[in-house]
């Protein structure tokens, strides 16, 4: 697998039309106060008194600890152009700083609002200026020193400047005018389609290959399927053709490889983000959803040393496939365990997450704001504050 595969990321699809702000923001299950028990609607859709206890009320709680210590990080780690990230993420610095663009505003940031609304118009300042304006990568976003974001870093530009414009529409007024935030989510999903190839997929290049790869496919989806929410035109042909390459990509034992073109064994990771898709797609007791949740699940634990290979986005897509694909005995199984892991990952001293594993692991060469971004992301899921963690 190569080692810039690491950076597919696969985000919600369908979403609420206005964020919410952090303080108004409640934890799913969380007793409103009151004068008298009142009936509520817990995180599975079903009823339950209000008094009750949520036996993950604690793990949420702890949870926003760590998303504050890890925004907290992100925001000394700005640069004057806008961009987040040390030197250490140069070469993945557009998917670096919308990856944390997204955890600002999943917490209620906006460039209008928020203790760090200064960080989030500089983001979005900086990949606005990253988009090409003319010739034949027209949409496609670059920067100097960035050789590994390539269009995992056009996936999540796109999915973060759509949150961003979501929020204000036609009234923005931060780092250009609504008009230009929206030709450039125009034109970077016109590059995306122009990238899909004949199977369904994507490859690295901002161009149609006769290759394909899993995880950039998966967040291609995404970031269609989150320009279709906030009104750009997108065939659903092309997310229909997507839907059907991640299908085609699934092993008969329900795991899911690395590419069509490759017949390896399925990963942990891709497994995780396919079932999140196929319950985005609408697909939640298909078989290939049954197929890929009997084989993702079937384990004690994935929180133990060199049981994933990358386990930042690992442990993202088990999140989200977790939550999306909703089972509360599951939940109480992987999310307290995952809140554990990060809280004695996260060191307070140097305010940053230090990995596990060493050398070995790849995404260690991305630096601590790559996984203070994905982990707070991670965190950030059950928490339904952002559309496209809707479930």
């Amino acid at each position: 697998m190569s080692r810039a595969c690491f950076l597919f990321l696969f985000l919600g699809l369908l979403g609420r039309d206005a964020l919410v702000a952090a303080g108004d923001r409640m934890p799913i299950g969380a007793a409103r106060p009151s004068s008298a028990p009142q009936e509520d609607e817990d995180a599975t859709g079903g009823r339950r008194l209000a008094d009750e206890r949520d036996p993950l009320d604690e793990t949420r709680q702890q949870a926003q600890v760590l998303i504050a210590a890890g925004l907290s990080a992100l925001a000394e780690a700005r640069n004057a152009d806008g961009s987040v990230g040390g030197l250490d993420t140069e070469r993945v610095r557009i998917a670096v700083t919308a990856l944390a663009l997204l955890a600002f505003v999943a917490d209620g940031n906006f460039e209008d609002r928020g203790p760090h609304a200064e960080v989030v118009r500089g983001a979005t300042r900086f990949l606005i200026g990253c988009s090409k304006r003319d010739g034949d990568r027209r949409g496609y976003f670059e920067t100097a020193g960035d050789i590994e974001s390539r269009m995992h870093g056009q996936g999540f530009a796109t999915l973060a400047l759509c949150q961003v414009y979501g929020h204000h529409g036609v009234t923005r007024r931060y780092a250009g005018t609504a008009a230009e935030l929206r030709q450039v989510i125009r034109d970077a999903v016109d590059l995306i389609l122009r990238a899909q190839n004949s199977a369904g997929g994507w490859f690295y290049e901002p161009f149609a290959s006769v290759e394909d790869e899993g995880s950039i496919t998966v967040t291609m989806i995404q970031a269609l399927r989150a320009a279709r929410n906030v009104g750009i035109a997108v065939p659903k042909s092309a997310i229909d053709r997507a839907l059907d390459y991640v299908k085609a990509s699934q092993n008969e034992d329900g795991s899911v490889r690395y590419s069509l073109r490759n017949q390896r064994e399925g990963s942990f990771e891709l497994t995780a983000a396919a079932l999140g898709v196929l319950a985005y797609g609408g697909e939640y007791d298909s078989r290939n959803v049954r197929a890929a949740r009997d084989w993702l699940w079937g384990r004690e634990s994935i929180y133990a040393e060199n049981v994933l290979s990358y386990p930042l986005y690992g442990f993202f897509y088990a999140m989200q496939a977790l939550w999306f694909d909703y089972d509360v005995d599951r939940v109480r199984k992987y999310y307290p365990p995952f809140v554990v892991w990060c809280r004695e990952h996260w060191n307070a001293k140097e305010r940053h997450y230090e990995m596990i594993g060493g050398a070995r692991l790849k995404e260690n060469e991305y630096g601590p704001d790559y996984a203070a971004a994905m982990l707070t992301l991670s965190l950030q899921v059950p928490l339904w504050s952002l559309p496209i963690f809707d479930r």
